[in-house]
C-alpha cells in the first residue's frame, strides 16, 4: 500500500527539500502551486486525449506559466517543460485561469486537508486516495536529469 501525498502531507515538503538542497533557485511558492498541476497531469492525463483542460489557480505567476508555456525561473520552467511534453505525449492541451482564493474553495479544501468539506463540493470525486509516491520519484529523477542537460 503506498503512501499518497494526502495520508502523507510531509512527501511534498521532502520533495521540495530534496530540490532546495541540491542548489536549485526556484520560486517555491509557484513551484507549489505548479506541482499539483503536474501530478495531476500525470495521474490523469492519458484520459484526458484530445481534450482541453482548464487549470483554475488563484497565483498569477502559475496563470502566465501555462498560458505561455514559459518561465524565466529555471526549476519551474523544468516542471513544465515535462508537462508540456506529457500534453503532447498524450494529446491533450491546457491552459490557466485565474481564480481568486475565496472563490477556489476546491482548492482550499483540498490544501488544507479538509476532506469533508471537499466531498461536499465536488460530490463526484473518487473516494479514495491516489498514491503518488512512485510518481514523486520518476519526476524526481526527470528533473535531476534534465538539469544535468544544457538548457
Amino acid at each position: 500500500n503506498k503512501p499518497s501525498i494526502y495520508e502523507h502531507p510531509a512527501v511534498i515538503d521532502e520533495y521540495l527539500a530534496n530540490e532546495v538542497s541540491l542548489g536549485r533557485v526556484i520560486s517555491v511558492i509557484a513551484y507549489k502551486e505548479l506541482f499539483p498541476v503536474a501530478i495531476a497531469a500525470f495521474v490523469w492525463g492519458h484520459q484526458w486525449c484530445k481534450r482541453h483542460v482548464l487549470f483554475p489557480s488563484d497565483n498569477d505567476a502559475v496563470v502566465h506559466m501555462l498560458n505561455f508555456c514559459t518561465s524565466k525561473i529555471t526549476c519551474p520552467m523544468r516542471l513544465l517543460r515535462h508537462l508540456l511534453l506529457f500534453a503532447a505525449r498524450h494529446s491533450f492541451s491546457f491552459s490557466a485561469q485565474h481564480v481568486p482564493g475565496v472563490n477556489n474553495q476546491l482548492a482550499d479544501a483540498l490544501s488544507h486537508f479538509r476532506w469533508q468539506e471537499f466531498h461536499l463540493l465536488a460530490p463526484d470525486a473518487q473516494p479514495s486516495l491516489t498514491p503518488i509516491r512512485q510518481l514523486l520519484t520518476d519526476l524526481t529523477s526527470f528533473l535531476q536529469s534534465s538539469s544535468a542537460s544544457p538548457s
